[in-house]
């Protein structure tokens, strides 16, 4: 328990120097792995969505809205993790 803690408090302090020399620079390496881990459950949710609705012989309208909801999704999520890529590898060249 006492060596978790020091492991902690000095994960802590680690924390606290790379905030002071690039503040923004956490902060963005946060955001882009939430968006990292969120990626694959978009297509394993829609995936199953679309898979319901084929058993339950849904309108093909509505089949075709989420595999487009599944694509944009996608997209969006792929388009804001490049900016996002951008911006970390600007703040990290910065010097």
């Amino acid at each position: 328990m006492k060596r978790m803690k020091k492991d902690v408090l000095l994960i802590l302090k680690g924390l606290k120097e790379i905030r002071s020399i690039r503040p923004g620079l956490l902060g963005l390496t946060i955001f882009r792995a939430v968006f990292i881990a969120v990626t694959p459950f978009i297509n394993i949710y829609m995936s199953a969505r679309i898979i319901d609705g084929i058993a339950e012989k849904a309108v093909l309208k509505t089949l075709l809205l989420y595999a487009l909801l599944t694509i944009s999704a996608n997209f969006i999520i792929l388009l804001s993790l490049n900016i996002l890529n951008r911006i970390t590898n600007s703040c990290e060249e910065s010097n």
